[in-house]
């Protein structure tokens, strides 16, 4: 009940800080799909790129998210640019490995056709492998999109004037327990959204392509 009482005491901010907390997520995801899928091909068309490139992706995957927040608050302050960015690199390593799975998941018979259809690789990407990719890419977009969630939600921790991350962090400095459950369940409520949407986005797509989706 005093959780309740709290949301609705915060209804004339609480939609402000849930829409900016959308925005700085759902533009990192759109940023780290954009930046993951131009990497993905550059690896595709070239393995060297690859070698040299990959372990920089899984290095800065495995940097603290913590520990990012605040380099990005001093180097971009307290608006939302350094909120998104750090959105996109949370959810940027799935959709990399997504996207670079998928373009590789064609069978060995089809290789061996498509090597004897065509010897431009880039007609076989745009023929096979990109469409092929798709089903793995979606995937990813599932785990990335309540991944760049939290990014966003930390990032805010961090240095804030709005957003659900100010909201818990707030609550949290004025032990006010109801605000923060608050807080934390309105998080969760958007990060389930976010899931389903990629769920119905992954859903629509395949039967675009005429194509099923494994439960």
């Amino acid at each position: 009940m005093d959780v309740l009482i709290a949301i609705r005491d915060s209804g004339q901010t609480l939609p402000k800080d849930v829409a900016i907390t959308f925005l700085e997520t759902f533009f990192g995801l759109v940023l780290a799909t954009a930046f993951s899928l131009t990497l993905a091909l550059a690896f595709y068309f070239s393995w060297p790129i690859e070698d040299v490139l990959m372990p920089y992706a899984v290095a800065l995957k495995s940097i603290p998210v913590v520990a990012m927040a605040p380099l990005l608050v001093i180097w971009t302050g307290n608006g939302i640019v350094g909120k998104i960015v750090l959105a996109s690199i949370v959810s940027f390593f799935p959709l990399l490995i997504g996207f670079r799975d998928g373009l590789h998941s064609k069978p060995i018979e089809l290789d061996h056709v498509a090597q004897v259809w065509a010897k431009s690789k880039l007609r076989v990407l745009l023929n096979i492998d990109l469409p092929l990719s798709i089903p793995s890419a979606l995937s990813a977009l599932k785990i990335a999109a309540p991944l760049s969630l939290v990014g966003a939600v930390v990032a805010e921790f961090s240095g804030a004037n709005s957003g659900l991350g100010h909201v818990v962090i707030i609550a949290a400095y004025r032990a006010d327990v109801a605000l923060l459950f608050a807080g934390v369940i309105v998080v969760s409520l958007l990060g389930i959204l976010m899931f389903q949407v990629a769920v119905a986005a992954e859903v629509a797509t395949l039967k675009a392509m005429r194509m099923s989706r494994a439960d």
